[in-house]
């Protein structure tokens, strides 16, 4: 049965949005929503980063209008809206690695990005 990359696409996002949240993409001070959820790390694959305090990010492709860049994007953090009241920034962090698209046969499932604070 051949691999239906669509269907791994399509995974992949109801994943993301089920654990994680939405965050912003942020260039030339303007923002695109996105759908991103952190990547828990174990302490040696946190040793294993070029600095601790970087988070890596899985980013949903849905609704992206354009692909993230380490050049000319940063990761706006947000806060879990509670009911009633909006989500608000909690921190601004660099793109510190080249944006990783997992990509089989053309087709983009998710971006992998590293962020530092």
């Amino acid at each position: 049965m051949p691999i239906s990359y669509q269907r791994e696409r399509r995974t992949a996002s109801t994943m993301i949005k089920k654990y994680g949240w939405r965050h912003k993409l942020r260039r030339d001070g303007v923002d695109r929503w996105c759908l991103a959820v952190e990547v828990v790390l174990s302490a040696s694959e946190k040793r294993a980063l070029a600095n601790q305090t970087d988070s890596i990010w899985l980013v949903s492709v849905d609704g992206l209008i354009m692909a993230p860049d380490k050049e000319y994007d940063e990761f706006v953090v947000m806060s879990r809206a509670s009911q009633g009241s909006p989500s608000v920034e909690v921190e601004v962090r660099k793109i510190v690695a080249p944006v990783a698209p997992l990509a089989p046969g053309s087709i983009i499932v998710y971006y992998e990005i590293q962020t530092r604070a």
